[in-house]
């Protein structure tokens, strides 16, 4: 059974690879193999907010999850701050094998949860239109479509009013998830 975690420095190796796997799925057209990607994400430091992950997403400034089957890190999903009323979903990929079993949900909900606790009004996210499960599953939590906010190779810009109700089935926002950077 696949469980969501916080993820920790012993498995930040594993979460970027979980990363680098999935977006050669959506992005670049074959031109990299996953330590290729990898590489250049090492040179690029696109990457590097999960080296200061104590700084991006601890504390009130965030949350990074792991989706872990046993001891492997099947998948991943962080919110960290933007701005003083924002945040931003982020590294929200899951291997192909573990789709379509719930799991993006959970944890989805599990960092909306976060935000709303840390008094954001709004959560923003980048993805693309060609990763269509998880833009179906953000319209389904009550993200709509905005204008871009950033640079990103992203096209699709979604964002969700954290002052509404939760669009949980049971409206419930219970078993806050506790960060274990606090």
């Amino acid at each position: 059974m696949t469980q969501i975690a916080p993820l920790n420095r012993s498995h930040l190796d594993a979460a970027k690879r979980v990363i680098a796997t999935v977006v050669l799925e959506y992005y670049f057209g074959g031109r990299y193999t996953t330590d290729e990607l990898l590489a250049r994400y090492e040179q690029t430091g696109y990457l590097a907010d999960l080296d200061r992950l104590e700084d991006e997403y601890g504390g009130a400034h965030g949350l990074l999850l792991g989706a872990f089957e046993g001891e492997t890190v099947v998948g991943t999903g962080g919110v960290r701050q933007g701005d003083a009323d924002s945040g931003e979903l982020v590294r929200l990929w899951l291997l192909c094998d573990f789709r379509g079993r719930g799991i993006g949900r959970q944890m989805t909900e599990r960092l909306v949860q976060f935000a709303r606790a840390a008094g954001w009004k709004r959560l923003r996210l980048e993805t693309s239109v060609h990763c269509r499960e998880a833009v179906a599953l953000f319209r389904k939590l009550g993200f709509r479509e905005i204008a871009p906010y950033k640079e990103s190779i992203g096209d699709c810009f979604m964002e969700l009013d954290l002052r509404k109700r939760s669009n949980r089935a049971n409206g419930s926002d219970e078993g806050m998830f506790s960060n274990p950077f606090d």
